[in-house]
């Protein structure tokens, strides 16, 4: 998962270096994960980039990134990977690079939401194959039509698996390297225009904050750069049972 993170962050590139993303002067406090998620669910239906990005770890991972602890943790270094939290202006260059991942996520969670268009992590649509892509989905993508969105549900990931020793350790090991005391991970079962679909979500701890690190669940195994899936109900509660 830590080695799919960065690799695609390359693949979004350093323009959002650039992107003028402005942040909320207070960060919000969520008690829990669930908390945060219907907090970030509500920005995205309310049209709200800042208020979505209140809700992440974007600014606590962006100056409490251990280089030299990732650098151990995976074995190997990499462009893609934030920079030493050593200097302000590497710290910028980190908070700049983290919003404007978390802001790839959401609009691949509306391209999902609302076109038919297969655009998951690495997808490019050839028109030559399907020649009306563009034009669907020009004419499907709406913001207004955010204002459906909405949370049916929210789960434990295959709750056995996500209470193992093994991942235990590894969310911990994830969680130190950005500062925080702990990590874990979330669904969501969303209901938009009388469908419902898939979303995963990781959050890291920062004392009594719960803190959205990342729109994709590794457990469930959801798209990392947020496209969500159709999914029934009972999938959910399977899901979420196991």
């Amino acid at each position: 998962m830590e080695l799919l993170r960065f690799a695609c962050r390359v693949m979004i590139g350093v323009c959002f270096l650039a992107c003028g993303v402005a942040f909320s002067a207070e960060q919000p406090h969520f008690k829990t994960p669930e908390e945060a998620i219907t907090a970030y669910i509500d920005a995205v239906k309310k049209q709200d980039l800042d208020a979505a990005l209140a809700t992440t770890a974007v600014d606590r991972m962006s100056k409490d990134f251990d280089f030299l602890d990732h650098a151990d943790r995976l074995k190997a270094i990499t462009i893609a990977g934030d920079m030493p939290a050593t200097d302000p202006f590497f710290t910028s260059i980190n908070k700049a690079t983290n919003a404007g991942l978390f802001a790839k996520r959401i609009q691949l969670l509306i391209y999902s939401l609302m076109t038919d268009t297969t655009l998951n992590d690495a997808n490019t649509v050839i028109l030559s194959e399907h020649p009306t892509a563009a034009t669907d989905m020009y004419a499907a993508l709406r913001a207004e039509r955010l204002s459906g969105l909405s949370i049916a549900r929210i789960g434990v990931p295959h709750p056995a698996q996500l209470n193992a020793s093994q991942a235990q350790y590894s969310f911990a090991r994830g969680a130190k390297v950005y500062g925080g005391d702990a990590r874990t991970e979330r669904v969501a079962l969303l209901s938009f225009e009388g469908r419902s679909f898939l979303i995963g979500f990781g959050f890291i701890r920062y004392g009594d904050d719960w803190l959205i690190d990342v729109q994709a669940s590794a457990l469930a195994d959801t798209a990392f750069l947020g496209a969500v899936k159709e999914i029934t109900p009972d999938e959910f509660e399977a899901l979420t049972r196991e």
